[in-house]
């Protein structure tokens, strides 16, 4: 017995098909791909936020004394490097602190801090 098809009951053809499949990899490959960059984006944004959060603490502590405001270079810990010049402003001592990453520390892409403290009075400039 042989089975007829009635008009418009055939189906998908294979090119058809194809093309369907190839629209749902393009669109799977775009998602995949905006995943992939949002996550790097907020890895990028913690990285940040950790090293602000650093910085912070290294002015607190420079406020509070527990680090010497005197000229010359120091370390602290094993990320941060901060740089001190005195400067002298119409009678106002001054001081200058560059705090940038420490070389070594394998993040790439993170810059410096400058800011100014007011100097101990004590202090001589050099």
């Amino acid at each position: 017995m042989m089975r007829t098809h009635a008009p418009g009951d055939e189906g998908f053809t294979i090119l058809e098909m194809i093309v369907a499949f190839m629209i749902l990899a393009l669109a799977m490959g775009l998602i995949g791909q905006s995943i992939v960059l949002s996550r790097r984006a907020m890895v990028a944004a913690e990285t940040e936020q950790r090293s602000i959060r650093e910085l912070r603490g290294i002015l607190a502590n420079l406020q509070a004394g527990d680090i010497s405001l005197e000229a010359g270079s120091d370390e602290f810990g094993d990320r941060w490097k901060i740089e001190k010049r005195l400067v002298d402003t119409d009678g106002s001592a001054l001081v200058a602190l560059k705090i940038t990453p420490n070389v070594g520390d394998g993040r790439p892409g993170r810059s410096g801090f400058v800011t100014f403290m007011q100097a101990d009075p004590r202090a001589s400039l050099k």
